[in-house]
């Protein structure tokens, strides 16, 4: 039954190992065929401070740019576009 676990465990372990190398190699083929702005993305973020009600105050004055990736994953030091989509708005403190 332990050996089972292990290897459950085992296998999911590479899998994920595999689907992160796999995203990053397709990041990188896409970046030769279509440049680095091909697979780059800027989109604009806003700022936030939390209230003490629990909400947060956005500023939409003064939005910023933020790079990022078209990938799974975050590489090349830069976030996910689709995180960075789901969440505009950037939390200050």
């Amino acid at each position: 039954m332990k050996t089972v676990i292990v290897r459950a465990i085992v296998g999911l372990i590479a899998a994920a190992c595999a689907l992160y190398i796999g995203d990053y190699a397709a990041l990188g083929i896409r970046a030769r065929i279509k440049g680095q702005n091909g697979v780059m993305e800027n989109l604009t973020v806003y700022d936030a401070t939390p209230l003490k009600n629990g909400r947060d105050e956005v500023f939409y004055g003064q939005p910023e740019t933020q790079a990022c990736v078209d990938a799974i994953f975050p590489h090349w030091g830069y976030p996910a576009c689709w995180r960075v989509r789901r969440n505009p708005v950037k939390e200050i403190e």
